[in-house]
């Protein structure tokens, strides 16, 4: 799937888009490759780099636009309303710096409509920025609403039928990661 044909305003170096792979989103690599998996908020699809048969899902038209003429199973849906999905139909979900341009109630709402979608077992992981990188994103074109803790995480979970699984930081570990504007925190739960 040629994913490269994006905006130039969005396109990487070849260089600086294999550093993101390799080292800044190893965490994606933890969905089976024969399990259906859910991007919610798949943006212009740098998760289909990682894995070209993830399902994709984005308020954007333009991206889902973009993804759909690369190929990709993308579909348009705003993540914090009902996915176009029947209960069940996947294995795993994931969102990747989502949560953060979400209000509480919009991420409760993902959080309900991620486990209607995902099978009794299934993974929903989410990625978030730390405190350096949320704050990078204060920029109103970026859009970050709040900082997301590990804490709202483990409520929203328990909330929402999820059991909160774990958590890491990526891809520097702990307070060394804080000082990293491109570390994420990483937190599992599995559907119950």
């Amino acid at each position: 799937m040629a994913l490269d044909n994006k905006p130039a305003t969005l396109r990487n170096s070849s260089l600086k888009e294999r550093f993101k792979v390799m080292f800044l989103s190893g965490h994606l690599r933890h969905f089976p490759g024969h399990e259906k998996t859910l991007d919610i908020g798949c943006g212009w699809g740098f998760s289909l780099k990682i894995n070209p048969g993830f399902y994709c899902v984005d308020a954007d038209r333009a991206c889902i636009e973009y993804l759909q003429s690369c190929g990709a199973n993308a579909h348009f849906a705003d993540v914090s309303s009902q996915l176009p999905f029947a209960d069940s139909f996947f294995d795993n979900a994931f969102t990747h710096d989502v949560l953060e341009h979400l209000e509480e109630g919009e991420m409760l709402q993902l959080f309900e409509e991620a486990r209607r979608v995902i099978r009794v077992g299934g993974l929903f992981m989410n990625i978030v920025p730390n405190k350096k990188g949320y704050d990078a994103g204060l920029d109103p074109a970026v859009g970050h609403k709040r900082f997301v803790t590990e804490r709202e995480v483990r409520a929203a979970a328990a909330m929402t039928g999820f059991a909160f699984e774990r958590s890491w930081a990526t891809p520097l570990p702990g307070w060394f990661g804080e000082l990293f504007t491109h570390n994420k925190l990483v937190t599992v739960c599995r559907a119950i």
